[in-house]
């Protein structure tokens, strides 16, 4: 049984992260496009490959201090699949009720974090 109070500063640090390859994420690409002239969908694409990783590892270590395996870094794509299709889902719901696509982004950031967190604790990071 998880003691979900005590998570708080793991939610934080996982928070942390996130912005942090958010970050990341934005510089690969905007590098990528603007001084490597490669096609925005490739070079987004493999942004996120790479922040993902990034994430996976600092997660690991730092939010949930787990050692890291391929099959725990699977199990974690997996749950970054989840928010995609989450991001996808706030968005189209926004978009499809004529509000604006800002409302859409702050509800998947929200959502994101949350489900990424406790998947994550659940099934990625559980020792």
């Amino acid at each position: 049984m998880i003691a979900w109070k005590e998570q708080f500063g793991p939610f934080i640090r996982y928070c942390s992260v996130g912005i942090v390859n958010t970050l990341g994420h934005v510089v690969l690409v905007v590098s990528m496009v603007e001084v490597l002239s490669v096609a925005p969908p490739p070079a987004n694409t493999l942004a996120f490959l790479i922040a993902n990783i990034g994430s996976y590892a600092m997660n690991s270590r730092w939010t949930f201090r787990s050692q890291m395996s391929v099959s725990r870094y699977l199990r974690f794509f997996t749950i970054s699949l989840v928010g995609l299709g989450i991001t996808y889902g706030c968005s189209t719901a926004v978009a499809h009720f004529g509000l604006h696509y800002l409302l859409g982004v702050a509800l998947s950031v929200m959502l994101v974090a949350v489900t990424g967190f406790v998947l994550g604790r659940l099934f990625v990071f559980r020792d």
